[in-house]
């Protein structure tokens, strides 16, 4: 069983951002928060489960104008 600290989370959170090429206020707003609070999750500082929820969510939409692969 693998175990993911919150700093993990942050640098995937980061490696994220930068890969789709969003500035932190864009993915910020995407994921309701303020661009200090998504700061503070790319260090893994992250304190709310709400965060968290965000950040996975984001993470499952396709970027626009990709359409997401069915599974079946």
């Amino acid at each position: 069983e693998e175990t993911i600290s919150f700093s993990d989370i942050g640098a995937r959170l980061r490696a994220y951002r930068l890969g789709k090429g969003l500035s932190p206020e864009t993915l910020a707003e995407k994921l309701g928060m303020s661009r200090a609070a998504l700061y503070r999750a790319e260090k893994g500082e992250i304190r709310k489960i709400e965060a968290l929820t965000s950040i996975a969510a984001q993470a499952q939409d396709p970027p626009v104008g990709e359409e997401r692969e069915p599974r079946g």
